[in-house]
């Protein structure tokens, strides 16, 4: 509100930016916290804007209309990816990793990992996840267990940029596993993206507008739903498949889908469009 008062006193047209639509017991306070009223109160707000830029098709089509201009940008990255080479698999065993704080979006993903030796068996000796962003204490509070972390945990805390970058590298796959919930349609994981860049695969179930950039066995393995079974069956079945990912053509996909000079002339145009609808109205 005090950013449209603004504008308004300028003459200049307000966008919106949306990247998430926030759960409210994701929030401080909860659903009947400071935090969560204010959201929902801006998030019905957006509609008295001049336009909004959205992250996702699930918001894209719930702010469109005929007399409010929207546009859909997914994550981008530079133009110039760092080098990728040669496959991922590494014969009999596997290396996952999960790099950022987890928080309570991320917490199925989390669970699921810590969890996997309960499913796996034997064939957890296998398996190694690498976790940055978080400690093993950490976790343990987040998920409300109590105990060691299981032997298969590699635990980093927080890591620099390029640290973090060197482990989504050297891993076999990057896990992320989401709810089918609001906040996670509405949202898009940056995670995600950075991962194809660096030229590794992932190992996701659908949510969000994944499903139009996840191939299995091209750059993904897919799981079904965000529960630690799911998700260890396709661990499984790539410890029994054994199968290999070609990096650069991971990363060279995603730089033909999340490259920012992909959406220089569609962002131009948004604008333009903006620009001519202040101008249109001011004139009124």
């Amino acid at each position: 509100m005090r950013l449209r008062r603004s504008c308004q006193r300028l003459a200049v047209p307000l966008v919106v930016d949306l990247v998430e639509w926030y759960d409210p017991a994701h929030l401080p306070g909860g659903r009947f916290g400071p935090f969560s009223v204010a959201n929902a109160a801006a998030m019905r707000s957006v509609g008295s804007a001049s336009g909004a830029i959205v992250i996702s098709s699930f918001l894209e089509e719930h702010y469109r209309s005929d007399d409010f201009p929207v546009i859909r940008v997914p994550p981008l990255m530079p133009d110039e990816p760092g080098t990728a080479s040669g496959l991922t698999g590494r014969g009999g065993s596997l290396t996952l990793s999960y790099v950022g704080f987890p928080g309570r979006k991320d917490a199925a993903t989390l669970r699921s990992l810590w969890e996997l030796d309960r499913y796996l068996g034997d064939d957890i000796s296998r398996v190694k996840v690498e976790v940055a962003g978080i400690t093993a204490q950490g976790a343990a509070s987040l998920l409300g267990i109590q105990g060691p972390s299981p032997a298969h945990m590699h635990w980093h805390g927080r890591l620099d940029h390029s640290a973090a970058r060197q482990l989504v590298a050297g891993s076999d796959f990057v896990v992320l596993q989401r709810p089918e919930a609001r906040y996670a349609k509405a949202g898009f994981p940056t995670k995600i993206v950075e991962s194809l860049w660096m030229g590794t695969p992932v190992m996701a179930n659908n949510s969000s507008d994944l499903a139009a950039y996840l191939v299995e066995g091209f750059n993904a393995a897919s799981v079904e739903d965000d529960s630690p079974g799911a998700l260890a069956r396709t661990v499984r079945r790539q410890l029994v498949e054994k199968s290999s990912f070609e990096r650069a053509a991971i990363q060279e996909a995603a730089r033909r889908d999340f490259a920012s000079s992909r959406f220089t002339d569609v962002l131009s145009a948004f604008m333009e469009q903006i620009l001519g609808d202040s101008r249109d109205t001011s004139r009124r």
